[in-house]
């Protein structure tokens, strides 16, 4: 699906998120994927469940960890054993929410070349 048709427009991302199922409390480390201020996409070594409900503690950097509920909107196993975890934020505080739009913030400037 392209951007052009997507509710948020994403971005490539590749921070660290701790995913806990808010079920069993069952804990799994991946790394984002894609990012938006909707959700995001977690490549992790476990399925986590179509329509679970998680809560996700995303690195954005060193000072500033996000935090959102959300939930699984789709798995798919990859070729390689992992599987993309997408999951829809369901809540998250404005704080992290600019968290999120400041990365594509960064994106959008334009690189000054070195002198």
């Amino acid at each position: 699906m392209s951007d052009a048709l997507r509710r948020f427009p994403r971005i490539a991302s590749n921070h660290s998120v701790l995913v806990t199922k808010l079920d069993n409390g069952a804990e799994g480390f991946g790394m984002t994927k894609t990012i938006a201020l909707g959700g995001c996409c977690v490549v992790s070594t476990e399925r986590v469940g179509v329509g679970s409900s998680v809560e996700l503690l995303i690195a954005i950097d060193r000072d500033h960890v996000v935090k959102a509920l959300g939930r699984v909107v789709y798995e798919r196993v990859l070729e390689d054993g992992y599987c993309e975890v997408g999951v829809e934020f369901v809540h998250i505080n404005d704080e992290d929410a600019k968290a999120i739009e400041g990365l594509f913030e960064l994106r959008e400037r334009p690189r000054v070349p070195a002198l």
